[in-house]
């Protein structure tokens, strides 16, 4: 078994693949709808791991970081530049994932690729990607895991927050925005 095997057998059972949509509310910041797209990929582990981050580190091409929780014995290893979050998805789809956290790998790569077409530009492509956002991280049963709700925000609030119809188009009233 290659370091690459070996990586993505960690990430089956470590891994976890994520994307924040946040208003953009700093002053200095302004993006053209007000909202941000952050897609990022991390394994938290046992600081007693850290040099076990450091070789997934090495073994996606020395991307991403690997840091020290300030209170808990956690360490992480973070991509979240999108350069470098791109990196991650090639890795995945020539080592594709067994387990479950395919189907959010999938749906996180989708994703990856409206971004590159610039879709998280627009207020449509924003509430898309949180449609499939929504999709990403279900347990077994088809739950939301408890904590995703009180994290990050649903769908349902992008489309009221960006002014959305459902059927995705913007409303006539509030396009200027």
């Amino acid at each position: 078994m290659g370091l690459e095997d070996w990586i993505t057998g960690l990430v089956d059972g470590e891994g976890c693949f994520s994307v924040t949509i946040r208003e953009e509310k700093r002053r200095g910041r302004k993006t053209r709808t007000g909202f941000q797209v952050t897609p990022y990929f991390f394994i938290q582990m046992s600081i007693k791991e850290y040099g076990t981050l450091l070789l997934v580190k090495r073994g996606l091409g020395n991307i991403g970081r690997v840091v020290k929780h300030k209170k808990k014995p956690i360490a992480k290893f973070i991509v979240s530049r999108f350069d470098e979050v791109k990196k991650v998805v090639v890795f995945f789809e020539k080592h594709p994932l067994h387990s479950t956290k395919r189907k959010t790998f999938e749906v996180f790569k989708e994703i990856i690729r409206m971004m590159e077409r610039g879709e998280h530009l627009t207020k449509e492509g924003i509430y898309k990607i949180a449609l499939l956002r929504d999709k990403m991280n279900l347990t077994y049963n088809n739950k939301k895991q408890p904590f995703v709700r009180k994290i990050y925000h649903n769908a349902e609030w992008v489309r009221k927050r960006l002014r959305i119809w459902d059927g995705g188009a913007v409303s006539p009233a509030n396009q200027q925005r």
